[in-house]
């Protein structure tokens, strides 16, 4: 009998020490990383919203001017990234075309107002650009086809 109620009042000491020790060291971590997953999540989510901002819906387009769009996008995504090699693949090789370097500013929004003048060869975006730490402005982008291949010949 008295083996008994020493294992009984053990298993009862034991079980209030691991409920009051679980309970502090469960807490804690739960609430940290509930936090840390909650911020990670805002940053996504404001990401997202940033990069919704600066692209131009591609299929709001078709045709040759669906083409011209997503280029335009491709040389915001180089220039937000920094990546002046791939933003100056997306440039034309013309003998005449006055973009020889990557503007390191980045852009936040960019709106198309229109796309004018897209024939076999040439075509024109109008846009209301927003550079980082500048009020919107106009930018025209004017593309040439090449060997059947859309590049950006100037930016104004």
């Amino acid at each position: 009998m008295k083996i008994k109620m020493a294992l009984l009042a053990s298993s009862f000491g034991l079980t209030v020490l691991l409920t009051a020790c679980g309970s502090d060291t469960a807490e804690v971590p739960d609430s940290v990383q509930s936090t840390d997953i909650e911020s990670k999540q805002t940053e996504v989510k404001n990401q997202v919203k940033e990069e919704q901002q600066v692209f131009v819906d591609e299929l709001k387009y078709e045709g040759e001017e669906q083409k011209l769009v997503k280029l335009l996008n491709l040389l915001t995504k180089y220039r937000n990234e920094g990546d002046e090699a791939a933003y100056m693949a997306l440039i034309s090789d013309e003998p005449n075309t006055p973009i020889n370097q990557m503007n390191p500013k980045k852009l936040v929004a960019v709106q198309i107002d229109s796309i004018d003048g897209v024939t076999e060869t040439q075509g024109t975006i109008t846009a209301t650009v927003t550079i980082e730490g500048a009020s919107p402005g106009s930018t025209m982008y004017v593309f040439h086809k090449m060997n059947s291949e859309w590049k950006i010949y100037d930016i104004d």
